[in-house]
């Protein structure tokens, strides 16, 4: 599991401890299923391998988003 950060309105956060202390998880855990849920056919569907998307996040190899697309039919 990796680790991020994420900032909230105070007032959706307050919300989510609500619920999460009704339906005894986390908050966290609240976001990771709302995230899968919205996110799980969209993730799935990415036809991009691991060594592709790690070194599109290395600054020194990264290609413009345009050209990615273009090269691959999907522009």
């Amino acid at each position: 599991m990796k680790r991020t950060v994420v900032y909230l309105p105070e007032e959706v956060y307050e919300g989510l401890a609500k619920l999460a202390i009704e339906n005894n998880v986390s908050v966290a855990e609240l976001i990771r299923n709302a995230v899968e849920s919205v996110y799980r056919e969209d993730i799935n569907d990415i036809p991009v391998p691991e060594h592709e998307i790690a070194v599109a996040w290395d600054p020194d190899t990264a290609i413009d988003f345009s050209k990615y697309m273009a090269d691959r039919g999907l522009n």
